[in-house]
């Protein structure tokens, strides 16, 4: 990836996504925005859910992993888990939604299709999908639809109305992909890859990482060893060794980004005791979790100078 060291990666979800954009409606699984001016996707941020993005009427650009997209009329954007987003645009008269959706909730709705892990694979190496003219005007119904139910937010049965329109409005694109053509075989993505994409994208949907195999094995419906396997042919390192790595970024995350002690961290992350926790630490670390949060502590004045402008 051709960014500069200097670059931070922000995390993105569906919980923080309207710290950094007006949303028209947000909860801890689904966002819904309309109105994109302003978008501050001016910096990188790590995508962990799923965003499908309609146009009706413009343009939207949008880096993703540096690659640059544009979407017009009569196409979508989908970004899976993972990917990394940056410097999103739009032209003046750009209409469209956006609708973010947990991995969690997304893999709830699906979890029947067992033919659309195949195409969502493909689908992140092609994220710009074309739609017909009667499927955009109906999402663009879809979207006034959720607009105005999202106006009596008092009435009962809310949230959960919400959540049905989302639901239908994603079964109706999983009818545009399956319209897809089937690329060549030299391009289709073997099991084995499919499998190793759905390995991370439970390691990222999963708030606390637990780290045994047997766990991600028996939601992936495969062996610990065959799971193992795929991972070390597919990118050269073990499951085991992919699950420390988010691991240790989440433990990173807190250590120098949360107000919890480290016995806190300790016990969200799920371990057994604080001295296993430190011993964890220094293994992947090389240092104290104390040492660490206070080698990642700011200099001096630098938080009052960031509050004072």
């Amino acid at each position: 990836m051709n960014m500069k060291n200097e670059e931070k990666i922000y995390q993105l979800n569906t919980y923080n996504i309207a710290e950094y954009t007006s949303t028209d409606y947000t909860d801890n699984d689904i966002a819904i925005l309309g109105d994109f001016k302003n978008l501050l996707f001016n910096k990188y941020f790590k995508l962990n859910a799923n965003i499908y993005v309609v146009c009706v009427k413009g343009r939207l650009q949008i880096n993703i992993n540096t690659q640059k997209y544009a979407i017009y009329p009569g196409e979508m954007l989908i970004c899976m888990p993972n990917m990394i987003l940056s410097n999103c645009t739009t032209s003046s008269d750009f209409k469209g939604a956006m609708f973010c959706l947990s991995t969690q909730i997304t893999q709830k709705y699906l979890h029947k299709s067992s033919d659309i892990w195949n195409k969502a694979f493909y689908i992140s190496q092609n994220p710009v999908v074309r739609i017909d003219k009667d499927r955009v005007q109906l999402f663009d119904l879809y979207y006034k639809v959720i607009r105005a139910r999202m106006k009596q937010a008092e009435q009962p049965y809310y949230k959960e109305v919400i959540r049905s329109l989302i639901r239908t409005m994603l079964y109706e694109l999983l009818a545009d992909l399956n319209q897809l053509s089937t690329p060549p075989e030299s391009q289709m993505v073997k099991r084995s890859n499919i499998l190793f994409k759905r390995f991370l994208d439970l390691l990222a949907c999963t708030e606390v990482k637990k780290r045994s195999i047997s766990y991600y094995a028996g939601k992936l419906c495969v062996t610990p060893k065959y799971l193992s396997t795929v991972c070390k042919k597919v990118s050269g390192k073990t499951a085991f060794e992919w699950i420390n790595d988010y691991v240790v970024e989440d433990i990173k995350y807190f250590l120098k980004y949360s107000n919890k002690s480290i016995k806190e961290i300790s016990e969200h992350q799920d371990f057994p005791n604080i001295s296993f926790f430190g011993k964890y630490v220094k293994t992947h670390l090389g240092t104290s979790p104390t040492d660490y949060r206070k080698q990642s502590l700011p200099p001096r004045g630098t938080l009052q100078q960031k509050r004072r402008s």
